[in-house]
Formats: structure tokens, C-alpha cells, sequence
């Protein structure tokens, strides 16, 4: 099968979920011996050829201008200009493909041009992004600059995910969740519809053969509101004079990063709380595997895949029980969720799982072998492939 697959961004260039599913599918389904092309948007405005990497993965860069207006960032300058460049691609080059499958809202205007559209169309939704907007401002962390441009955002983001959500051939939703928020947020699907969730690389993520760091939580996820670093930082704290030598390195990068320092300063967190800034690879890898414990208390969360990649290192996990998170963790058998904002019980959490750490090892090992049964990439690849096969039959009936 001949797959288009379309994802404004990559990993390379921004280390997202939605980027980081859209490589790893890929390369899943081209190892069931499916041709590939990924398109795009091009980081260059003179060099847009396309490149292979691995056997059966082809990225095709496509024209798109960076939404960066002075201090003002608008998202919908970047999604339009790549939009309009994807449309362009598949009105020349649609018919090449079997099937074409769009990642978030990126290609929302090809989605929507059902009448002329000779190719099915699968649409996988990743988040709903009035709602992470709307919880991210309930932190009350952000400031007028940044309300107006995720207002933007926002407009933009709903008007294109109806379009998608009606006329595309088929729809994925990452999580049970999600997909109720398609329904009931966005618009009923008529069409087929499966929830297919992200998968992991067990080989890239692996328990460590030496020992961890004692004491030592990590947190892996973009510096955001909807993450709860606040909360984690004032747990930090309170936990510091009952827990003396305990260490919490937060690894990522974004927005919240100032606010994060200001606090760890206000906290007197300086040599407790390390910011790693973003890593990848052996690095990231690294942190996971000194990690006693690991703590993210998203208040909004797909699915979590950063929940699944520390599992898998045989780490032990502690967040807030929300929609998504609790379809790949079970509260006291895999994992420790607690009530969503709760900061006491998150700092009671935090704390069993340090000074009682055989039991939470235990549980944590758990989990692992839960990861391995239900979410790993040639698994997930399957589902999509039968998947697309549904759309394609229908389409054509």
C-alpha cells in the first residue's frame, strides 16, 4: 500500500507527541512492507527535495511561512500557509496514493474538499485544542499576550476540525476520551471511526542495569500550563524537609520555563530542581533510567506517552487521575493517580512512593509488562493498516 502520510511538523524540528507518532507509525507500517511519504513543512525556502530515511520512508518538504509576527505568535499563519501547500501537493499528486492520512489539522483543507477528492481521507485527531486552552488559563498563568494569540488559535483550530471531523472517510482518536470530545465538541461522525492509541518503542526505552539515583524524580514533558509543574514544584517543597537528599530534574523546554525559575527561587528549590532543558535519545533515556520515580501531573492529557515510556524504563509513575491518562494507567495496580489539583494528595503520593519504593518497583513492573501486551508501534500499525482497509472498501463501495 502506498501511504501519505501528513504532519506539519517532525520530531527534528519540534519534539511533540503528534510529530513523534506521525515518524514512529511510519516506520512501523513500512516494516509490514508499506511505501511511505511523509509531507512536511520546509525548514528551508529554497530547498524543498524530497529525502529517504530507512527503506520504505520518503519526506516530502512543502512550502509553508512561519507564523512569527514580531512578539505576536500566530499558529494560524503556519497552519494556513501549510494547508494550502498540502492542497496543492495532492491536487497533482493524490492519485499516487492509496490512502492519505492526516495528523492533527495539518491538511484540514484537503480533508474538507470531499467533493473532489479521489483518495480517502483518514483524519487522526490528537487533542481538542479550545479545551487545552481553555484548562491552560484555568492555571491562571497566562498573561493578555498570549490569550489573544491562543484565541486565534483556537477559532481557527475549531473551524478546521469540524470540516475534518465531517468529511473525512474515516476518523481515529488516540483515546476513548478523545474521541468522546470529537463527538460531543467538535461533530457527530457518520463515517468509520476507531480509537487506535499511541504506540512505544520498547527498544528504545529499557529498565537500567545499574542503579538509579536514590531520591531522584524525573519529569519528562514540554514546559507548559497544562503539564503542572506548579504543582510538582510545591510538592518538591514540601517534601524537601522530610525527604533530605531528594533531587527532581524536569526535563523539557517551553514556555512556562521563566515562571518555573521564579518559583524555584521563591521555594529556595536552587540545587534541588535541576531543569535539564529538552532531550532526546540516550540522553533522555539516561534520566528515565536514575529516575527512582516519575511524576507528571498533566491536567490534561490524550493519552500520555511520556506515563508509558517511564514503565517501560521500570520506573514508577505518579499524576493526576484524568480522562486519557487512566485508559493506559490503572490507579494502585500499575500506577498512582490522584484526584485532579490535589497537591496534598499528589505531596502524600510522592512521598509513599520515595520511602516505599519495593512496593512501588513492584508496581511499576506491572505496568511494564502492561505497556508490552497492549501499546507497542508493530501492534498499533496493524490496527491502523485493518484500519485503513475499512476506509478504503467503503470509499469505493
Amino acid at each position: 500500500m502506498k501511504i501519505l502520510m501528513v504532519s506539519k511538523a517532525l520530531p527534528t524540528s519540534y519534539p511533540g507527541g503528534t510529530q513523534t507518532h506521525t515518524v514512529n507509525l511510519s516506520h512501523a507500517l513500512g516494516a509490514r512492507g508499506h511505501e511511505v511519504t511523509i509531507l512536511t513543512a520546509s525548514g528551508s525556502l529554497t530547498n524543498r527535495r524530497a529525502y529517504r530515511i530507512g527503506e520504505h520512508i520518503t519526506i516530502q518538504p512543502v512550502f509553508y511561512v512561519p507564523g512569527r509576527l514580531g512578539v505576536l505568535r500566530l499558529h494560524t499563519i503556519d497552519d494556513a500557509t501549510f494547508a494550502l501547500s498540502v492542497l496543492r501537493f495532492l491536487k497533482r499528486h493524490a492519485g499516487e496514493f492509496d490512502i492519505v492520512h492526516l495528523q492533527g489539522r495539518s491538511g484540514a483543507l484537503f480533508a474538507g474538499d470531499r467533493t473532489r477528492r479521489k483518495t480517502p481521507c483518514v483524519v487522526t485527531f490528537h487533542g481538542h485544542l479550545r479545551s487545552e486552552h481553555a484548562a491552560a488559563i484555568s492555571t491562571g498563568t497566562i498573561g493578555p499576550k498570549l490569550r489573544c494569540e491562543m484565541a486565534c488559535a483556537a477559532g481557527y483550530a475549531s473551524a478546521h476540525e469540524r470540516r475534518m471531523a465531517r468529511h473525512a472517510d474515516g476518523v481515529i482518536a488516540v483515546s476513548g476520551s478523545m474521541l468522546e470530545t470529537v463527538t460531543s465538541d467538535i461533530a457527530p461522525l457518520h463515517q468509520p471511526h476507531a480509537v487506535i492509541p499511541n504506540g512505544v518503542n520498547a527498544g528504545d526505552f529499557m529498565p537500567a542495569p545499574h542503579r538509579t539515583v536514590p531520591l531522584r524524580i524525573v519529569s519528562v514533558s514540554r514546559l507548559d500550563p497544562l503539564k503542572g509543574h506548579t504543582y510538582l514544584l510545591a510538592a518538591a517543597a514540601k517534601l524537601m524537609p522530610l525527604v533530605p537528599g531528594l533531587t527532581l530534574h524536569i526535563v523539557g523546554e517551553g514556555p512556562q520555563r521563566p515562571l518555573l525559575e521564579r518559583m524555584m527561587s521563591d521555594l529556595h528549590l536552587e540545587g534541588v530542581v535541576t531543569l535539564t532543558g529538552a532531550l532526546r535519545g540516550q540522553a533522555l533515556l539516561d534520566e528515565l533510567q536514575q529516575a527512582e520515580l516519575f511524576v507528571l501531573p498533566s491536567l490534561r492529557e490524550t493519552q500520555g506517552i511520556a506515563f508509558m515510556e517511564a514503565l517501560l524504563c521500570g520506573v514508577p509513575v505518579v499524576g493526576f487521575d484524568i480522562p486519557g491518562v487512566d485508559e493506559v494507567l490503572a490507579n494502585g495496580n500499575t500506577a498512582t493517580l490522584v484526584p485532579l489539583r490535589d497537591e496534598a494528595a499528589l505531596t502524600r503520593a510522592i512521598g509513599d512512593a520515595l520511602l516505599d519504593a519495593d512496593s512501588y518497583a513492584a508496581m511499576a513492573a506491572r505496568g511494564r509488562t502492561h505497556i508490552l501486551e497492549r501499546f507497542q508501534w508493530p501492534a498499533i500499525a496493524q490496527r491502523t493498516e485493518q484500519f485503513y482497509h475499512t476506509v478504503i472498501e467503503k470509499h469505493y463501495a
